[in-house]
């Protein structure tokens, strides 16, 4: 079985085999494409409910691909529009935790704004701590969003940064969002160690 998420072209594609002959392949996570070493790219996928979501990786010394940023403009049509994240996804974000304690397969944009789980681009190793704080977060946002008029949009960013240029789990996430429209709701800098 292989997931593949587009990679080329300004897309991601990240392909990795879940399961061979009814067992785990623990080399998953391997990105099936032509790459630079040590150059970070640009790449875009879809968000559910419409628009695009454009994440910034870098691929790296060891053969992984680490998430750097993404941003996503996210408004009332993309509410509810995501999905989870899957048994692949989950199984590319342990690959990339490398045995950490505290795991949760993350999601960069989660479900309630239009995020899909089921592309490993927007999926990541996080911790459980983390995991249920960005939910709050998430949750402000959903809200603000849900109550406001048609016109407003909440910007959305997120920079990873990394103890050591091979770690493939983030240990910083800093959250940015910027509401736009006729919105009632401020602008607000989350900052986490993961």
């Amino acid at each position: 079985l292989c997931y593949c998420a587009k990679l080329m072209d300004h897309s991601c594609l990240l392909c990795y085999v879940t399961v061979v002959n009814g067992r785990v392949n623990m080399n998953m996570g391997e990105v099936i494409a032509t790459t630079h070493a040590e150059e970070s790219y640009m790449c875009k996928a879809d968000l559910g409910g419409g628009g695009e979501v454009h994440y910034s990786y870098r691929y790296t010394s060891l053969g992984d691909y680490v998430i750097e940023s993404a941003a996503v403009s996210i408004s009332k049509a993309n509410l509810n529009q995501g999905d989870s994240v899957t048994d692949s996804t989950r199984m590319y974000a342990w690959k990339l935790n490398k045995h950490v304690e505290n795991f949760a397969a993350g999601m960069i944009f989660g479900a309630k704004l239009g995020g899909r789980g089921s592309d490993p681009a927007n999926v990541f190793p996080q911790s459980e701590i983390v995991q249920k704080r960005y939910h709050t977060f998430e949750d402000r946002i959903h809200h603000c969003i849900h109550v406001s008029d048609d016109s407003v949009s909440a910007l959305l960013r997120v920079d990873v940064t990394y103890q050591t240029v091979t770690d493939t789990r983030p240990h910083g996430l800093k959250y940015t969002v910027t509401f736009q429209g006729n919105s009632k709701c401020r602008s607000t800098l989350l900052s986490f160690d993961n």
